[in-house]
């Protein structure tokens, strides 16, 4: 298993670094033996030197800096993300309620939980150890199916100048006039009906062939 780290926007810590995410750091280290003087959001000298043990245990370039190898290496291990960026990453993958469900329900499958996750559609702290603990199992691999993988479904938004004229599936051409943009104009959603294609109203971006 997978994932473009960038996606989760997460920093480079190093000494002078404050914040969220440096508390949550302070927290992995912790819960991971490797003491620092207080959870307090500010990187010093301590939490510089806990980093560099962390990084050496974990045959990790030992600079005190965490970087993308370090967080690499902690999201494995259960490295608690922050501040909502699990629920960014799987907005950023399209992902909706039921899919994440899909995923919790996998994750209860592979990752060794106790108690198992509640598939509730709600990408918390519990969900994030799941995902950690399935990450190590990667040579297994959830099977998600979501309208998105087989192709059925796309996020995109459409936006135009003026009048666009456009032909629907019985070859008339439909003038679509404003709002300028598919996640508003209720027109161009029946042209894409023609072809079978449908638009989500309660999702902005959202076109698929069922309208889910």
């Amino acid at each position: 298993m997978s994932f473009k780290l960038q996606a989760l926007q997460l920093p480079t810590l190093q000494k002078g670094s404050e914040g969220l995410v440096v508390t949550a750091w302070q927290q992995f280290l912790l819960d991971n033996n490797f003491p620092v003087a207080a959870i307090d959001g500010d990187f010093g000298n301590i939490t510089y030197q806990a980093t560099r043990k962390y990084q050496t245990s974990n045959a990790l370039t030992a600079t005190g800096i965490v970087d993308t190898n370090t967080y690499k290496k902690a999201l494995e291990q259960g490295f608690a993300i922050y501040n909502n960026a699990g629920k960014r990453l799987l907005a950023y993958l399209n992902f909706e309620d039921n899919q994440v469900k899909d995923l919790q329900q996998s994750l209860n499958a592979i990752a060794t939980l106790n108690p198992k996750l509640v598939v509730d559609g709600d990408f918390g702290p519990n969900s994030t150890k799941g995902l950690a603990e399935a990450y190590k199992k990667r040579d297994v691999r959830p099977v998600l199916v979501s309208r998105h993988t087989k192709g059925l479904a796309i996020d995109w938004e459409i936006t135009w100048t003026g009048t666009l004229n456009i032909k629907n599936a019985s070859g008339t051409i439909v003038s679509i006039n404003q709002p300028q943009t598919s996640y508003e104009n209720p027109t161009i959603w029946q042209v894409g009906r023609s072809y079978g294609v449908i638009k989500l109203t309660s999702d902005r971006p959202h076109w698929s062939n069922d309208g889910h």
